[in-house]
């Protein structure tokens, strides 16, 4: 069974499975539908703390974030935007 991506985040899932990924040169995809919402702090910390973990840019290409309702494409383009916005401070840094 694949947990919901709200439990995978809250866990801490995406992380290991990111590394995974990146390892065995293949995607791992979240997706975010089947939830009501996501608070933007919780999108931000959950995604953001992937670089701060030491996830490269090359590396987050094999993350893909899935919206497939209307209503959760802005928490996809949250946490893809909090994946870029610390890309962009470890260059500043």
């Amino acid at each position: 069974m694949v947990p919901s991506a709200d439990k995978s985040l809250e866990s801490g899932l995406i992380g290991p499975a990111l590394k995974s990924a990146v390892q065995n040169d293949t995607k791992v995809t979240v997706i975010l539908d089947g939830t009501f919402s996501y608070p933007s702090s919780f999108l931000e910390e959950a995604f953001g703390v992937l670089v701060q973990q030491g996830f490269s840019k090359e590396d987050i290409g094999h993350l893909e974030i899935v919206a497939h309702s209307s209503r959760m494409q802005h928490h996809k383009i949250t946490a893809e935007r909090s994946i870029k916005d610390q890309l962009n401070f470890g260059k500043r840094n």
